[in-house]
């Protein structure tokens, strides 16, 4: 009789973590929203413009001329991500807001000018390094965003965000 309730007992177990597997399972998948399944989700819409390109290529189109700051942060950068969008009736800039949740990225700059809107984010830092920046630009008629992806930190992320030449900066983190 005493191994059926050990018996029983380890079935109720068995059936709980079965149950709790598939639950987890099944939960859905915008919990697990960032700029990479943003831009897999869109790179192809219609009038979508999207290119990834490894910094190594990148750096062959970037002027000589840069400042040393700014050299510094390219030189820290791994692949960039773009993603062009003209004349669409799909509204992009909300849309990509659910895909960078405050849990994962923090606003770092965001400049309103000339009916723009440009905003850089950055994702929350792991163990002091931050490994991606997202540029967001919007505007009546286009929306752009980039991924700078590499590993960097938070000096050389606000360093990379003052190099934009603008009139009115709304919040610097």
């Amino acid at each position: 009789m005493e191994k059926f309730k050990v018996l029983y007992k380890i079935m109720k177990a068995l059936i709980f973590i079965l149950a709790l597997g598939i639950v987890s399972c099944s939960s859905p998948k915008s919990t697990n929203k960032d700029f990479n399944s943003f831009y897999e989700e869109h790179e192809s819409d219609e009038g979508v413009i999207s290119i990834g390109i490894p910094m190594f290529l990148a750096k062959m189109f970037i002027d000589n001329d840069v400042d040393e700051q700014t050299q510094e942060v390219i030189d820290k950068l791994d692949k960039i991500k773009l993603f062009v969008c003209e004349e669409s009736n799909i509204n992009y800039a909300k849309i990509i807001n659910d895909y960078l949740p405050e849990s994962i990225y923090s606003d770092l700059l965001e400049i309103n000018e000339n009916n723009e809107k440009i905003s850089f984010k950055i994702r929350k830092p792991e163990e002091e390094k931050i490994t991606e920046v997202i540029l967001t630009v919007v505007s009546s008629n286009s929306f752009v965003a980039v991924a700078f992806n590499g590993s960097f930190t938070l000096e050389d992320a606000k360093k990379f965000a003052k190099a934009v030449k603008t009139n009115e900066i709304k919040n610097v983190y």
